[in-house]
């Protein structure tokens, strides 16, 4: 894999986890706040917080934004692919029903 910016990938890694620290850390800022005025016993007792929702989409997130940030590198994969033949042919309709205007555009 050849890359067009190489010099880009600790940027990306760095702004990665940046994204990272900055989702948990506001993520933990709004659950702090969120509790300060409820009734947490009755949560508690009511239900179970589940982490597992809140952790794959933190980890979801995260994942999109490394790979935005990994495309600004320019990434360039080569393969070999066998090629048994073949024939590309380009048709271009020049005559006079495109012409037409009997469907508005």
């Amino acid at each position: 894999m050849n890359f067009d910016r190489p010099w880009l990938l600790p940027i990306v890694l760095l702004g990665t986890t940046l994204f990272a620290w900055l989702y948990r850390y506001g993520d933990n800022r709004t659950n702090a706040r969120a509790l300060r005025y409820s009734n947490l016993a009755f949560l508690i007792a009511a239900a179970a917080p589940r982490r597992w929702p809140q952790l794959l989409l933190a980890i979801a997130w995260t994942v999109a934004v490394a790979c935005v940030l990994f495309s600004v590198t320019g990434p360039h994969l080569w393969a070999r692919v066998p090629v048994h033949g073949g024939t590309v042919v380009l048709c271009i309709d020049t005559s006079g029903s495109m012409q037409a205007a009997d469907v508005e555009p």
